[in-house]
């Protein structure tokens, strides 16, 4: 007659089988507010480089106006 006994387990085998799930909810919960916050950062970035750049179009055209007025 034998008992046999379940080898003991690892205790990180023992860790994440307890705290997993929240391990990864934690990991995808900051995976998505990272990306969310990239996004938005992103379109404001967009938004400012694309008013710089019209700024600067009508900053060259109210020069060119202004030399031609200059000349007349």
């Amino acid at each position: 007659m034998s008992n046999k006994h379940p080898p003991p387990t690892s205790p990180h085998i023992g860790f994440y089988k307890q705290f997993g799930r929240p391990v990864a909810k934690v990991f995808l919960g900051a995976i998505f507010v990272y990306q969310v916050v990239y996004l938005g950062w992103t379109i404001i970035e967009t938004d400012v480089v694309r008013d710089r750049k019209q700024r600067e179009e009508l900053n060259n055209y109210m020069i060119v106006v202004f030399a031609k007025a200059l000349h007349r």
